[in-house]
């Protein structure tokens, strides 16, 4: 890669300060601009994948937490055509970075980001949009701004297609075959992966295990049973909409930090019951 890059079109010139990682697609670099100002810069030489990029972030612009596109352009390298994208720079570390670096992260702790996740990929879903490659690489946490940020969006597609980026060891897919599921379902189980590697520090290798085995990993975790018992029911798909699974997820995180989940799970039984005895009482009376 070359010190500077020159936009062909927009000539603005970027000073290239390091390399921040790279994928199947690009590779991105730590970038400084004429005036010193800091960003990120992902570099490809696929028109398509960039430009898809670029519109979808764009499309997504309003939610703040997805970094801000400043600039789009090419340039020639070794006489091949090369696309790149400019963005904010996230001076933070990825969730597998912080799974790694705190061995006892809190069951708390990874509720919270559980749930910040959750709320951020719904978002997106309301404006049509599904991510797919859900992964430990694509969560950053900024440490300027103390915010969970999403990065990568060349997995995101609207949701009238179907994926064509993802990460095996975080995508349903390649752990069990139902063609009944939603993507909502779909959405809600590949963020359950993520969480299970939050609990292990480790990705694990769908080729190497089933969903079985899945499930037996979970049982074995060291953890609340409520979070357990959830983890497994969210695996196995029974929170049909992300709607009901956030509020069941805010109800377990309540029972991590009160210990409030047996409250509430009595309050909802005794409503539920006692409206069934109020509707069979007032059929009765209309009835007799």
């Amino acid at each position: 890669m070359k010190n500077s890059i020159i936009g062909k079109w927009n000539q603005n010139k970027y000073t290239v300060l390091s390399k921040i990682g790279s994928g199947g697609v690009g590779t991105i670099y730590k970038v400084c601009d004429e005036d010193d100002n800091i960003f990120a810069l992902k570099i490809s030489d696929n028109m398509y994948s960039i430009s898809r990029e670029y519109e979808v972030m764009n499309s997504l612009k309003n939610l703040d937490f997805i970094p801000t596109i400043y600039d789009m352009d090419d340039i020639y390298i070794n006489q091949k055509a090369h696309f790149f994208l400019v963005m904010d720079y996230i001076d933070g570390i990825s969730l597998r970075e912080y799974a790694t670096m705190n061995n006892n992260i809190t069951e708390k702790n990874i509720i919270s980001i559980w749930l910040v996740l959750i709320k951020y990929l719904k978002q997106m879903f309301t404006k049509k949009y599904m991510y797919y490659d859900i992964k430990p690489d694509n969560i950053l946490i900024d440490k300027k701004n103390n915010k969970i940020m999403i990065i990568d969006f060349g997995s995101v597609v609207s949701l009238d297609r179907s994926a064509t980026e993802f990460t095996p060891a975080y995508n349903m897919s390649s752990w069990c075959s139902n063609s009944k599921v939603s993507k909502e379902q779909i959405l809600i189980f590949n963020t359950t992966m993520l969480i299970i590697h939050l609990f292990i520090d480790k990705e694990l290798n769908p080729l190497k295990f089933d969903f079985n085995d899945l499930i037996i990993i979970v049982k074995e975790l060291k953890i609340n049973k409520i979070v357990k018992d959830f983890i497994i029911e969210s695996l196995k798909c029974r929170y049909k909409n992300i709607k009901i699974f956030e509020k069941e997820l805010k109800i377990v995180y309540n029972s991590v930090i009160n210990n409030k989940y047996l409250y509430y799970r009595i309050i909802d039984i005794l409503f539920t019951t006692s409206l069934s005895i109020f509707l069979f009482f007032l059929l009765y009376c209309m009835l007799k």
